[in-house]
């Protein structure tokens, strides 16, 4: 059974989170621990999905996510996957080390470019992924895509603030590369 986030909320009677125990809070108070409940149990379910698809099936949430884009390309290079996955490249090559140890990807040199490789699925890589099902952070670009311009940089203007209430890096530059839409 793949692990729910549902029960990672535990909301009050007005559908708040349930941090009174009898005791009166102030609206801000009660927005910060909501905001902060929300972000773990978003944080709990990923860590969650990740270690049940390690143990089920020896693959990680984002090497699910990585064979699924694979397959659904066909082939990819390196830098193609990285984009579609908008993650840096120094990442992808991590994580298709680990694939290809796994014998679940398999890199094939291009004819016309020896400098490249296409990255292909393996007929193991094929039965996992089919074996899978989505992790949450594949999920995230198709629900964001879905989301208008205004919405879409509300939210990254909230997170490059939390990022640095957070001290994660310089909040809205994280060093990592730009990716270029329809690539």
């Amino acid at each position: 059974m793949i692990p729910s986030s549902a029960h990672l909320w535990r909301a009050g009677n007005n559908g708040g989170p349930a941090l009174t125990r009898g005791r009166r809070f102030s609206m801000r108070d009660t927005l910060i621990a909501g905001i902060v409940q929300e972000l773990q149990g978003i944080l709990q379910h990923i860590d969650r999905y990740s270690r049940w698809s390690l143990r089920r099936f020896g693959v990680t949430g984002p090497q699910v996510w990585a064979l699924r884009e694979i397959r659904e390309l066909g082939q990819v290079t390196t830098g193609g996957l990285a984009d579609r996955m908008y993650l840096h490249i120094s990442t992808i090559s991590s994580l298709i080390d680990r694939l290809e140890r796994r014998q679940l990807v398999r890199r094939v040199r291009i004819p016309s470019d020896r400098r490249s490789v296409w990255l292909q699925l393996t007929t193991r890589g094929r039965k996992t992924v089919d074996s899978t099902p989505p992790s949450p952070r594949s999920r995230l670009p198709e629900g964001l895509r879905r989301l208008n311009e205004r919405d879409l940089l509300a939210l990254r203007r909230s997170l490059v603030r939390l990022g640095s209430i957070l001290h994660v890096g310089n909040a809205g530059d994280s060093g990592r590369k730009t990716i270029r839409p329809g690539r």
